[in-house]
């Protein structure tokens, strides 16, 4: 159950889909200096080391939205027609909940369980939904090859952007959006506009350094407005909103 929230006299549970992954790994890590260079040499060298990973896995199960009665424990009411890719819920007030899959875009009345609308999200071409973005009045879908919003009060679609693929995780930081890509070794940090989905900028660092939590060679400030790009040797520093 990735994720749980308290919702008036309800307790609203994901259960199944995507879930983070933190793990260490022992590797040999490169060193500039060896047994050798004590010894009078002048050689690089390598020592083994914990490296810590940050990523994103999906746990296949029987998937849906769980509502529990708080004062009871007993199941108010429940959907299953989630495939693995259930997305987190968002949640609007105590009134409804709005959760996607693959390739569908559901609203919840909480009180009740009915169902209030289902989006085909495939029609968006911006292909499988991997996560949801709470935007104001609208849910931003974030998918294998874009993103795509959908108006709260309706479902119906305010914009579908098919620009950035690859896309595997989101951060919202200060005001800001980030959307990560880490296909072929790279690591790749896009600011993204959520009123309309267009790209503002990214940033690529193929080096080493940074926090686990952005990936290899990149780091951001806690209020979102600097991003740090680790290039070899060198450290660049971003501003996201010039």
């Amino acid at each position: 159950m990735p994720h749980i929230y308290k919702a008036g006299d309800k307790i609203m549970v994901q259960v199944g889909g995507k879930f983070q992954v933190q793990e260490l790994r022992l590797e040999e890590v490169s060193n500039g200096f060896s047994a050798g260079m004590a010894l009078g040499g002048f050689g690089g060298g390598s020592y083994q080391a914990w490296v810590p990973y940050i990523y994103w896995d999906y746990k296949n199960q029987k998937n849906g939205v769980l509502a529990i009665d708080d004062k009871t424990g007993k199941t108010a009411w429940r959907s299953e027609r989630f495939d693995k890719r259930i997305t987190d819920l968002i949640l609007d007030g105590d009134k409804t909940v709005f959760v996607g899959d693959g390739d569908e875009f559901y609203s919840y009345d909480i009180a009740t369980g009915n169902q209030l609308f289902d989006v085909k999200h495939n029609d968006a071409k911006v292909g499988k939904a991997t996560d949801v973005i709470d935007f104001g009045d609208k849910v931003v879908v974030l998918s294998e090859k874009g993103l795509a919003s959908y108006n709260k009060k309706d479902g119906s679609r305010a914009y579908a952007s098919e620009k950035i693929r690859g896309v595997d995780y989101f951060y919202k930081i200060g005001d800001n959006y980030f959307l990560r890509d880490q296909r072929n070794s790279k690591n790749i940090i896009y600011g993204i506009d959520m009123t309309n989905g267009e790209t503002k900028g990214s940033v690529q660092s193929k080096g080493k350094g940074g926090s686990p939590e952005y990936g290899d060679g990149i780091d951001i400030t806690t209020d979102g407005e600097y991003i740090f790009a680790f290039k070899g040797k060198k450290v660049e520093k971003i501003k996201v909103n010039p």
